[in-house]
């Protein structure tokens, strides 16, 4: 068995079908290195390094399934290589062949990979196998290979995510539900898991209604409410619980605090449920805990006749006259012979009238005149013989002429002494009182004259500013001439305009902002609607287009988040901080940036440790080691400048290394010591592939040792023919120690394999050729072509057996092509 002679682990950004495609820059440079392998291949074919070494750089370049061609050449040499079998696993994984890369992956774990999580990180790869299987609709082994992230990463967020969805597509609610639980308790704020845990448990409580456990549906829609404390459905079949248990003050507070938005098909029997609740209520004589649902049915567009009266009836119990009386008339508008309702109108009719009297006496004992007045007029429309309502409404109505009186003459000594627009103030105050005092309007009309100038300088001052643009200046002197005299035309028509051009100016915002949103430049409509706001505040078009915008933001910012929770599990740093860089873009997050920061942190820990192997693979002469070592750093961190120092380092070390070893392999040479020149110049080609010294070299060296070589293969075959095993493998175990990658002695080595490994001998072949015709007569091709494999492993020369497999396996396809066609 082959060992490495350099570290070659590739740690690359993976691409598997279920993340977004990572681009993989081309590079002339690392080009160059592969077609410099491939020419280094030409004069040393079977050099099974040599194929390893042009995979990886084959896989750095993201040509994958080429990577896999030369890993499938070089894994005899390789299969105990915890790096060979990370990296043909790594190559697997961005193909989507999650099968392939599981078998290589299991077997680098076996190896040890998992002792070095940092260089091998096997749950970044067991995450994105479980997408391919998710893809791929195989949720068992995504199952599978999600919990075995859990018991082994430090953040198990994404891996519960998608076991979330899993389980419930599984139809397994519970476990399902175990796993957002955990992904809420790692991050409180993921709205996501809030909401397909509410779905959980809201489901579970439908499903425990519908089979009749009314209290463990309870207990569900209770933890649904936790988590969606605003669910108006929640509170609907809570409320409908309540009902069903005859607690109708809560079935009341539940219910009418869902009504707003539950779906219109469900109205009417919450309203229903109300109703019957409060009419409970108030057969119990406890009308206050039915308070609720008088509010509720009274305020009800579609409360029918019914309701109507049993409302009345409530705040009728609650001495609530007023209001009583006024579900009454509405009772008695549609059913004018309602019994009820006529006789309790009578009593709602006293009692409101003595509660408006009661409030209009107070508010005359508070100097509130024309409120008074309004409250006792009140009180003698409904009983017109309510004596002391009619005094204290003459009363009021005296004392409010007095006190008119009293601002007007104010307002005429102001006028007088030479302030007119504290007059206007007085004079006004007096109006409020009494609008229709003839003397308050002609005193009016007196101060407005007085302040005709002043009126005039305003509104030259606000023209003025208009004209300079400054409109909200001005629109302030309009106001303050508006209220100096409110039917200023000049002052109107200044109003006007500039909400004209206010209007213009806001219509132009919103088509900005439109176009802006169906352009996806989301930051510029939010701008502009804002900028548009300023101007409208309650402009509903542009508020509901700002509404779709940060709708339209939260949205995006959540797929960002997504993803980028999702490429930090899978272990792809620079992806994930791409998409955390957009979602604060978009939406500044402290929480988002504490988690960027959380990111870079374990990033450069990374960075750092691999660094340190580096520096170690290089110090312990380990130079392919240190340069993948270096590449993975660099996959971390794309742009770090102390990475590429280490990397100049590095390639000056090997080149360095490559003129030491090709002063040897010569002197080597020089010396006829052809092998271990061989081995010398091998070595420079690890280093660097297509050194043209050290390929002219091992072409001299190689043509040295032909001679040897054949006459040991020759010996070997010869063995080989005639069941001398033991001196046949003496032959080739020492030709293999001349040169390892001698073509012709690998392949007798892998025929003696064969041969020993199915017990064969020369004398069978002869036997094993006639059986493979009798299948193949019995149409058991497949297993004829084996027959025939066998004679030619026993006699590679057998022309028949080589013949007869070509036609067996025409056979195949034809039989192929008919079940096909």
């Amino acid at each position: 068995m082959l060992r490495i002679s350099g570290f070659c682990l590739l740690f690359l950004l993976l691409a598997g079908p279920p993340l977004p495609a990572v681009e993989i820059a081309p590079s002339s440079l690392a080009e160059k290195t592969i077609q410099r392998y491939r020419q280094a291949l030409t004069v040393d074919p079977d050099n099974l390094s040599l194929h390893y070494y042009l995979g990886v750089s084959l896989l750095i370049e993201g040509r994958d399934r080429d990577a896999i061609t030369e890993f499938r050449s070089a894994y005899p040499g390789f299969s105990d290589s915890v790096e060979a079998n990370y990296n043909f696993a790594l190559a697997h994984t961005r193909l989507g062949d999650a099968d392939s890369a599981l078998l290589y992956l299991e077997r680098a774990e076996d190896l040890g990979a998992a002792k070095q999580p940092d260089l091998f990180p096997l749950t970044n790869l067991y995450f994105n196998l479980a997408l391919i299987y998710i893809d791929t609709d195989q949720p068992a082994d995504a199952i599978r290979l999600l919990h075995r992230i859990i018991t082994r990463a430090e953040n198990t967020t994404e891996a519960r995510r998608l076991l979330g969805d899993l389980y419930l597509g599984q139809g397994q609610p519970d476990k399902a539900a175990e796993q957002w639980q955990n992904v809420l308790k790692e991050q409180p704020d993921d709205n996501i898991a809030r909401t397909a845990l509410y779905s959980i448990r809201f489901n579970k409580g439908l499903k425990a209604l519908g089979t009749k456990q009314p209290d463990a549906a309870r207990q569900f829609f209770l933890q649904a409410r936790k988590l969606e404390p605003d669910s108006a459905l929640c509170g609907y079949y809570l409320g409908y619980l309540a009902y069903q248990r005859q607690d109708y003050p809560a079935a009341i507070d539940l219910l009418t605090r869902s009504a707003a938005t539950i779906p219109d098909d469900m109205q009417s029997s919450l309203t229903a449920m109300v109703y019957n609740s409060a009419a409970a209520l108030l057969d119990a004589g406890e009308p206050e805990k039915a308070r609720p649902a008088a509010d509720f049915l009274g305020r009800s567009p579609d409360t029918e006749t019914q309701a109507h009266y049993l409302t009345g009836n409530i705040h009728l119990a609650l001495k609530q006259y007023p209001q009583a009386r006024e579900q009454y008339l509405q009772v008695l508008e549609h059913d004018p012979t309602h019994v009820g309702a006529n006789l309790n109108l009578q009593k709602a009719d006293q009692g409101a009238s003595e509660t408006y009297f009661q409030q209009g006496r107070a508010l005359y004992r508070q100097g509130n005149l024309p409120e008074a007045i309004r409250k006792l007029e009140a009180a003698l429309r409904i009983n017109p013989g309510h004596g002391m309502a009619r005094s204290y409404l003459d009363q009021s109505r005296q004392d409010l002429q007095k006190e008119s009186s009293r601002r007007f003459a104010a307002g005429q000594e102001a006028l007088q002494a030479g302030h007119p627009r504290q007059a206007l103030e007085t004079i006004r105050q007096g109006l409020n009182l009494t609008p229709a005092n003839e003397a308050g309007l002609k005193l009016e009309q007196q101060a407005l004259a007085a302040l005709d100038k002043q009126i005039r300088t305003l509104l030259a001052d606000a023209a003025s500013l208009k004209q300079a643009g400054s409109d909200r200046e001005a629109g302030d002197i309009y106001r303050q001439v508006l209220q100096l005299e409110p039917d200023n035309t000049a002052a109107r028509r200044g109003m006007a305009d500039l909400e004209q051009q206010r209007k213009i100016e806001v219509d132009n915002l919103i088509d900005k902002g439109e176009r802006a949103l169906e352009d996806g430049r989301l930051s510029e409509a939010r701008r502009v609607y804002r900028q548009a706001l300023t101007i409208s505040p309650q402009n509903r078009t542009a508020n509901a287009g700002l509404e779709r915008t940060e709708a339209l933001v939260s949205s995006l910012v959540s797929e960002e988040l997504h993803w980028a929770r999702r490429a930090r599990q899978a272990g792809q740093f620079s992806v994930a901080h791409r998409h955390y860089r957009k979602a604060l873009q978009l939406k500044p997050n402290p929480q988002l940036k504490a988690e960027l920061a959380e990111m870079k942190k374990t990033a450069d820990r990374k960075v750092g440790k691999l660094l340190k192997a580096a520096h170690a693979a290089s110090e312990a002469g380990q130079l392919n080691k240190a340069r993948t070592l270096l590449a993975k750093a660099e996959a971390v961190a794309p742009n770090d400048r102390t990475i590429a120092d280490r990397r100049r380092e590095l390639e000056t070390d090997i080149a360095l290394r490559v003129r030491r070893n090709l002063a040897t392999a010569s002197a080597q040479n020089l010396a006829g010591q052809y092998q271990a020149a061989l081995t010398s110049y091998r070595r420079v080609l690890d280093l660097d592939p297509g050194n043209p010294q050290a390929v002219s070299g091992l072409k001299q060296s190689r043509k040295a040792l032909a001679g040897q070589l054949r006459e040991l293969v020759a010996k070997a075959t010869r063995a080989i023919d005639q069941g001398d095993y033991m001196t046949a493998a003496r032959a080739l175990e020492k030709a293999r120690g001349i040169d390892p990658y001698d073509t012709a002695a690998g392949k007798q080595l892998q025929r003696l394999k064969t041969i020993r490994k199915e017990g064969l001998e020369p004398e069978d072949a002869q036997q094993l050729y006639l059986e493979g015709i009798e299948l193949y007569t019995s149409g058991h091709y497949r297993d004829a072509i084996t027959r025939w494999q066998q004679v030619l492993t026993l006699q590679p020369q057998h022309e028949k057996a080589r013949l007869n497999i070509e036609k067996a396996e025409r056979k195949l396809a034809q039989l192929k092509a008919f079940s096909n066609g």
